[in-house]
């Protein structure tokens, strides 16, 4: 199967005038997620391009779903999004099946070995195995960074296809 990466807002972008309800709330839910700490609305209107009054229609929605939680005027993932990381734990066919070989090699090389996939333009480490030594890979589950930033993107980066 071939593995794609895109940019969310460059997706949206290219996408017709009139972008689907759906693709805004992901929108905000896939930044919030990368940034890795809570928004103020600003920000998160300067990274998804997104009008204030779309903006806070979309985080109200998310809000009463339970994906998004506001804490004075700044916005974080909520409680529902971490049903989805247990979700994908327990499901992911991957991780499970790389897990006791990510176990094996950080025995035998004693470093860090993770397991980095490319979506959206971003590498996401699903899982990882710690090293022994003190200085460690700056990886860690659930993380992510941009493809073109960072050794291990990088590496992940020159295995995908040239599309």
């Amino acid at each position: 199967m071939e593995q794609r990466s895109f940019d969310t807002a460059d997706m949206l972008k290219s996408a017709s005038p009139a972008v689907p309800t759906a693709d805004r709330v992901l929108q905000v839910l896939a930044v919030l997620a990368q940034q890795g700490r809570a928004l103020a609305a600003a920000e998160l209107i300067e990274h998804t391009g997104l009008a204030r009054s779309t903006l806070y229609r979309q985080l109200v929605r998310l809000k009463r779903w339970g994906f998004v939680l506001e804490s004075e005027g700044y916005y974080a993932p909520g409680p529902l999004s971490l049903q989805l990381a247990l979700g994908f734990d327990l499901a992911s066919h991957l991780v499970r099946q790389a897990r006791q070989g990510m176990v094996d090699l950080a025995q035998q090389s004693h470093e860090s070995v993770g397991l980095i996939v490319a979506v959206n333009d971003q590498a996401i480490c699903l899982d990882m195995v710690e090293s022994q030594h003190s200085l460690r890979c700056s990886f860690e589950k659930g993380r992510s960074v941009p493809l073109r930033s960072g050794a291990s993107a990088k590496c992940v980066l020159a295995h995908l296809p040239d599309a």
